[in-house]
């Protein structure tokens, strides 16, 4: 048993094998059930005692219920969770909003919701337009705001500094999540 994570297609998969007579072919019966409804599509090959079972990525929560029976009725069940995440966070960039005049001190605040696999890190690069320009200053590259959950902030920036000054900004940011999907 146990849970798992999965950020694509997977198979679960194992070897039946009886404590009394070592691999066994005929004698122990498998039955596998998706969320309880009975899975038909897993593949056995005989004589082998090996099995598997093929998932699509789709994202959600799943519980799989192994039942193992032997000819004498002995039956063992195991429990297996895995949650499939394909998709990133849901980014919203807080503060500043679009257009906002900002002003010195500013702290930028992000959110980033994730129902799948959580929510690992936000990163965000700041660049200036020059004044009267089209080229443009990177303030800061890829630094990660800092906090827990699915809020996090940057550290407090100041405007006064000959770095900033008066000009127009571009806040561009990334979401990850724990298996590394991305927005």
């Amino acid at each position: 048993g146990g849970a798992y994570l999965a950020s694509a297609a997977f198979t679960l998969g194992g070897t039946i094998t009886e404590a009394t007579s070592g691999f066994i072919s005929g004698g122990i019966t498998l039955s596998v059930t998706k969320d309880g409804v009975a899975v038909t599509d897993v593949t056995s090959p005989a004589g082998a005692g090996a099995w598997t079972y093929s998932q699509a990525a789709e994202d959600g929560l799943y519980v799989y219920t192994l039942s193992l029976t032997d000819q004498a009725g002995n039956k063992s069940v195991y429990t297996v969770t895995v949650r499939v995440d394909t998709a990133g966070p849901e980014l919203v960039i807080k503060n500043p909003t679009a257009g906002d005049s900002i002003s010195s001190p500013l702290t930028m605040q992000f959110s980033a919701p994730d129902s799948g696999s959580g929510l690992k890190s936000i990163t965000y690069t700041l660049t200036k337009l020059a004044k009267g320009s089209d080229s443009a200053k990177t303030i800061a590259t890829d630094k990660e705001a800092s906090g827990s959950g699915n809020t996090r902030t940057s550290a407090a920036l100041d405007f006064t500094s000959s770095d900033y000054g008066e000009g127009t900004y571009t806040l561009s940011a990334t979401a990850k999540d724990v298996l590394g999907n991305a927005t």
